[in-house]
């Protein structure tokens, strides 16, 4: 019997698995292993060093509704976040299958955080039904719209007034876009009687594609250098990472690194690698060309760095992580089933937990408080700016 893995719920936004039967499917051997209302400081360490700990100091910005499915995005600025309520969509819809019914009463609305407050405020409600996408940037997020004839349409809304521009409203299935920083978007399409999913990049007015030669093309990512971009490859159960220069066609073909992450996958595979991810158009803050990712064979977090030569350039991260990011050149922020971890990327036993309880971060633009942390219960979600710290022992 072969072992499946199924996304039980992202009302915790951490992934919960569901493992069946024996066989474990066959992975990379590439990914090495490294083992209130005022402003308030939490100093959680596990692992102080000999003269610091770190601490985090948190702000709340006030708490709003969602589906328990898929969790707020919170623009770059940190002023405005987009959730989605209602029923959540069927797995064949947020998948973009063949299959896939429409949406009942999901609906997208928009808050205005409570930097001044520590109140959200509903600030708009969509009346297009759509769902919520995983991107966005300064001007506005991402939605996906199924249609009544079984397409599908990329839409991007204004945070500021509500108003959905179609970047991409045709007869086809158009799911999973990704926003870059250079006005670049990217995103999988297929035919409404099509099998497969084709890779679409659009860099302002030029646009091109790859087209599927039998393999699906899924989940593209920004990498926030340039046109550097991330996509997964699913061909025949073998799923992979897969980074290009995504400059034009011919550039693509010539730059892509592949790494192979397991055999016997399936799109809900691939969905799963960001499932926790919410991507923020905006340049990267680090120089390492890279992808966090959870892995579905490894079941915690991992890191590709493709223009790597190192043994670094894929690692698996701490145990039991579902979502994070890289914080500077040598310490990543991850998420586990007890709370926020500031890991150390160059002795990976340094690990020290920040904040307690499930919090899934989002990063803004911010120098103050660079992150947002998205903390889920029944049916909210609460919202707190973060800052790192260090406190002398």
């Amino acid at each position: 019997m072969n072992r499946t893995i199924t996304i039980k719920s992202i009302c915790t936004s951490l992934i919960a698995l569901t493992i069946c039967g024996c066989d474990a499917p066959q992975q990379s051997q590439q990914l090495h292993t490294t083992n209130s209302r005022s402003n308030r400081i939490t100093s959680l360490t596990l692992a102080p060093s000999k003269t610091k700990h770190i601490a985090a100091a948190i702000r709340p910005l006030g708490t709003v509704p969602y589906d328990g499915f898929a969790l707020p995005i919170v623009s770059p600025s940190g002023n405005w976040a987009a959730t989605q309520t209602g029923s959540p969509p069927p797995w064949s819809t947020v998948l973009a299958q063949a299959n896939a019914s429409g949406l009942s009463n999901t609906s997208i609305s928009i808050f205005e955080l409570g930097w001044d407050s520590s109140e959200a405020s509903l600030f708009k409600q969509l009346r297009e039904p759509a769902m919520l996408g995983r991107s966005c940037d300064y001007n506005g997020f991402l939605i996906e719209s199924p249609r009544n004839d079984g397409s599908r349409w990329i839409g991007h809304v204004s945070w500021t007034t509500g108003i959905i521009n179609w970047p991409a409203a045709d007869e086809n299935v158009n799911a999973f876009a990704d926003l870059g920083p250079n006005n670049q978007l990217a995103w999988s399409r297929r035919s409404l009687d099509g099998e497969h999913f084709d890779l679409v990049v659009k860099l302002g007015e030029l646009q091109w594609t790859i087209v599927s030669q039998g393999e699906d093309w899924l989940m593209p990512k920004w990498s926030g250098h340039a046109n550097g971009l991330f996509v997964f490859r699913l061909e025949n159960g073998v799923l992979q990472a897969t980074h290009m220069d995504a400059s034009n066609s011919n550039a693509a073909h010539k730059s892509m690194k592949h790494l192979k992450l397991m055999s016997k996958a399936t799109i809900r595979d691939a969905y799963q690698c960001l499932a926790a991810t919410i991507s923020s158009a905006t340049s990267n803050r680090t120089a390492i060309e890279h992808l966090v990712f959870f892995h579905p064979g490894s079941l915690r977090l991992a890191m590709w760095q493709p223009l790597s030569r190192g043994s670094d350039a894929s690692i698996l991260l701490a145990d039991h992580t579902t979502a994070g990011l890289i914080h500077n050149s040598t310490q990543a922020l991850l998420t586990d089933a007890n709370g926020l971890i500031l890991q150390n990327l160059i002795n990976p036993n340094d690990q020290r937990r920040i904040v307690p309880g499930i919090q899934i971060l989002r990063p803004i633009d911010s120098a103050s408080w660079p992150y947002v942390l998205a903390a889920p219960s029944e049916g909210v979600v609460d919202l707190t700016a973060m800052r790192l710290i260090e406190l002398d022992d």
